[in-house]
């Protein structure tokens, strides 16, 4: 609200005045004069009692607060503790991995750029110089149909899988947010029983030039398509039981691999599946279980 403001009674008579110029000089009688006096004592009362009394501004409060400390090495002990330690590629010594038996789900936005980061390297090695034309997964048509089925993260190892409903796949693994390495086939993946699932397999090495010494690490890679009733899948492996990724019919799943395992590195896995009825399969050798389509002709079943 704006404030009256204050009026004195010489400054009234001037106003009164300025409103009637014909007053100048009037002489008013005794009781016109007590009527003026009376009526300016009203208005000046009036104008003191609606000026409104100035408020002091408040004083200022002082904000207080609890400062949060952070201790960075709880985390770092917190992942090495949940991590798997597996021996130094190549050497004797053993170091903390932040490898998982139990993945992460990529988000949909993280899944989406694997994928793309996936087709982008097939692309690149297919036009490399001298290469054959590209068949099976790589061939254009079978690529420009797939899409990404299964993704997962464990410590630094990225996994993708795209494909196609004629089982044609790509799966692509990066480590520590490098450029990923891709692996396919010429023939498609063998569409399971409800029970099963079919397998394919790889193994990948990466080194980081990084730092002042290159480090080279290794992963073993494990996908495939599972039957209608499979409702997970969980491998045995020289890294410990290993829990798969399992979306849209298909299921993936990596896990560290050093310099001394055997030459197959699938010879001593198995797989056990659980069904949809909440039975566990016993576990089977990764050889026992489909694999590819391969025609009669080049030596398929």
């Amino acid at each position: 609200m704006t404030p009256t403001p204050t009026v004195s009674g010489h400054e009234l008579d001037t106003l009164v005045r300025r409103l009637d110029p014909t007053s100048v000089g009037v002489e008013l009688t005794a009781r016109e004069a007590r009527h003026r006096d009376d009526l300016k004592a009203r208005i000046l009362m009036s104008a003191a009692e609606s000026t409104p009394t100035p408020q002091l501004s408040p004083e200022p409060r002082r904000r207080t607060g609890r400062r949060r400390a952070v201790a960075a090495g709880l985390g770092v002990a917190a992942v090495t503790a949940a991590g798997l330690v597996v021996p130094q590629l190549f050497g004797e010594e053993r170091r903390p991995s932040a490898w998982s038996a139990t993945p992460t789900a990529l988000s949909a936005d993280a899944a989406r750029e694997a994928g793309e980061a996936c087709l982008s390297a097939t692309e690149k090695l297919v036009t490399r110089p001298n290469q054959p034309p590209p068949e099976g997964s790589f061939a254009p048509e079978q690529r420009r149909a797939m899409r990404v089925v299964v993704s997962e993260r464990r410590g630094p190892y990225d996994l993708v899988v795209l494909a196609n409903e004629a089982g044609f796949d790509l799966t692509c693994t990066s480590y520590d947010g490098g450029d990923p390495m891709a692996s396919g086939s010429r023939f498609p993946l063998t569409d399971p029983e409800a029970t099963s699932v079919s397998v394919t397999g790889h193994a990948e090495t990466f080194t980081s030039n990084g730092g002042p010494v290159a480090v080279t690490d290794g992963v073993t890679v494990v996908a495939g398509r599972v039957g209608a009733q499979v409702r997970g899948v969980t491998l045995l492996t020289p890294a410990g039981e290993v829990s798969a990724s399992l979306s849209t019919g298909w299921f993936a799943a990596s896990w560290p691999a050093w310099s001394n395992a055997p030459e197959d590195p699938f010879a001593t896995v198995e797989i056990s599946m659980t069904l949809a009825d909440g039975t566990t399969t016993d576990p089977a050798p990764f050889a026992s279980f489909p694999q590819r389509d391969v025609p009669a002709e080049l030596g398929g079943s």
